[in-house]
């Protein structure tokens, strides 16, 4: 991805891996966001999970907990088009099913070669 620099047929600037932030909420409490793979340009922003064998409950909480955590923890990117994916070594049946019906990239990696299937990607 840091190559070709592009998901779901748009080209990004910047690919990072590892973000991290925290934003104080106005309770006192924090929340503490780490995205492992992101990718920006001007307007859109594309947040990758990884995991070793990914499950439907991967899913399920970046689409709906991950993305949220990140505009709160990065503001200046709040109103950006986010598109989203899922990358492990192995999907549990139900996860890719789930990736598919919410508009999430899949990233199956095999050995060094890695298989995106981005066609099918909605604007979060």
């Amino acid at each position: 991805m840091k190559k070709t620099k592009q998901f779901g047929g748009i080209t990004f600037d910047v690919v990072g891996d590892d973000y991290k932030g925290t934003h104080k909420l106005p309770n006192g409490k924090q929340i503490t966001g780490q995205f492992d793979i992101v990718m920006h340009n001007g307007d859109s922003i594309v947040i990758i999970e990884v995991k070793s064998k990914v499950q439907k409950e991967d899913v399920k909480y970046l689409v709906n907990t991950k993305i949220n955590d990140f505009r709160m923890i990065f503001p200046q990117h709040a109103d950006n088009k986010f598109y989203l994916g899922v990358a492990g070594f192995s999907f549990d049946k139900n996860a890719e099913e789930e990736a598919l019906n919410s508009g999430v990239g899949i990233l199956k990696l095999t050995g060094e070669n890695v298989e995106i299937q981005d066609k099918h990607l909605i604007v979060y």
